[in-house]
């Protein structure tokens, strides 16, 4: 009984509950539950741009400047750069210190302030700007100051000609890297200068700027000041041990270049190769190391063709090297001076112009230009370095003042010659054609008169035929 007594008190509690809850809740209508496909609210033109500029871009970089050079458009190899003109850019990362090597892919940087980084490695096709006042040191730790991967580039602009306002780059690379080029064995890409004072330093084995036993794709030079040392073995500008460069190029600028022991100023290290060395333009001093040419190829080096188009030009041999030309048995393929002021020294026994000892000179042309040239003991002023042949000699213009070195004859044969052989040489085919003058004579003095004066005194006022040389010399203006 009490157990059906409890059930139905349960019953009726439930009942009142579920009453209470229906009074409670409002009846909502069952198309309330139907979702209506309302027309948006019309936004007026001047909300929606409100409501795109709630989140602002970033502000664009302010512009940076730098100078780029212009050429002739006649191409005229000669000239050089005809004239600099101001442009701009403003997508660029700013450079800051590290102390680790920082990665550079394509694409511009500038360095402002004082920066030091532990090196930088190009691996795209890289432009640094250089802003005016600005000091970046890149100190290559095992490896170069600047390195250069052989599918990049790297190019260096300034913002000012001032040399007092334009900004700096010291790059110095390790024992077996250049300064700004590359490791050792690996290849690597173009080099160029626009600007800036640019001072690289070789370690052994790595030029200044250039390759360290591997090729390197070129060097162009348009402007700066450019101070390049290279290190043992290796040029300052040019190719470092046993390797070879292509072109070395330069269009303007003021470059002083130092070549480590048995490596060119420009050109070529120790055994090493060098494609063509132009110069169209610029103020150039080349000093040559140890058994080296100022302009030229190392010991036992190559240097296929120098051209001199125009420019000031003052090179000179180390010990047993030409001036212009070849090293202590190294090869100079060909010299041709078309133009520019030219002063050579060659080292001893080395040519002012020409091979350097033990080395045969071949394919010397000179058709312009205001040439003073002096021969190290035992070299001519212009042909060839102790013990070796000259072929090919050929002088159409200029205006020239050669002495050879040690005991001195003016042309052709004899000992030494201030064109012609060496000592110990042989030579054959000398041709001099020109209207402008040549003074030949012991230290090359055009106030001593001596013009085409042979040993015995007597004037040459005609083609002359010597044993050992052919002497052609046409047009002659005694002074």
């Amino acid at each position: 009984m009490k157990k059906y007594i409890a059930l139905g008190l349960l019953v009726v509690l439930f009942m009142l509950f579920g009453t209470a809850i229906a009074y409670a809740v409002p009846f909502i209508p069952e198309e309330t539950f139907a979702v209506k496909a309302e027309k948006p609210a019309e936004v007026s033109e001047h909300e929606a741009v409100i409501e795109e500029s709630a989140a602002p871009a970033a502000e664009p970089q302010p512009a940076a400047a730098y100078l780029a050079p212009e050429y002739n458009s006649d191409g005229d190899a000669g000239s050089g750069v005809k004239a600099w003109t101001t442009l701009s850019v403003t997508e660029y990362e700013a450079l800051s210190s590290c102390s680790k090597a920082v990665e550079l892919d394509s694409g511009w940087y500038i360095a402002e302030g004082n920066i030091e980084v532990g090196g930088l490695v190009c691996t795209g096709d890289v432009k640094l700007l250089l802003a005016d006042g600005c000091v970046l040191v890149a100190n290559g730790s095992n490896q170069p100051g600047v390195k250069v991967k052989a599918d990049a580039s790297f190019a260096v602009y300034a913002q000012s000609e001032d040399e007092a306002a334009m900004g700096s780059l010291v790059a110095t690379g390790s024992d077996y890297a250049a300064g700004i080029g590359g490791f050792i064995s690996e290849k690597i890409g173009l080099i160029t200068v626009n600007g800036g004072k640019v001072e690289a330093y070789g370690g052994m084995y790595g030029a200044g700027i250039g390759s360290c036993n591997a090729r390197m794709a070129g060097v162009t030079v348009n402007g700066g000041r450019v101070t390049a040392i290279g290190g043992r073995f290796a040029a300052g500008i040019g190719s470092g041990y046993m390797c070879d460069a292509a072109d070395l190029i330069i269009n303007g600028g003021e470059i002083s270049a130092f070549g480590g022991d048995m490596g060119a100023g420009i050109g070529s290290g120790d055994h090493g190769k060098v494609d063509n060395i132009i110069i169209n333009n610029g103020s150039v001093s080349a000093l040559g190391g140890s058994k080296a040419a100022g302009i030229g190829s190392g010991e036992s080096g190559k240097a296929s063709a120098i051209v001199i188009n125009n420019g000031e030009i003052n090179a000179q041999g180390g010990a047993n090297g030409a001036g212009v030309g070849g090293g202590e048995k190294g090869k100079a393929d060909s010299v041709a001076i078309n133009g520019g002021v030219v002063t050579a020294q060659g080292g001893y026994g080395g040519a002012g112009i020409g091979s350097g000892r033990y080395a045969d000179a071949r394919g010397i042309t000179i058709s312009g230009g205001e040439i003073t040239v002096n021969g190290g003991y035992a070299g001519a002023g212009i042909g060839c370095g102790e013990g070796g042949d000259l072929s090919g000699l050929k002088i159409t213009g200029g205006k020239i003042l050669a002495a050879g070195g040690g005991s001195q004859k003016t042309v052709g044969g004899g000992s030494v010659n201030a064109i012609g052989g060496g000592e110990s040489g042989n030579r054959t085919d000398i041709t001099v054609s020109s209207s402008l003058g040549i003074y030949m004579g012991k230290f090359a003095d055009p106030a001593r008169k001596i013009c085409y004066t042979r040993a015995d005194g007597d004037d040459l006022s005609e083609s002359v035929l010597f044993k050992k040389a052919n002497i052609f010399i046409d047009a002659l203006v005694k002074k």
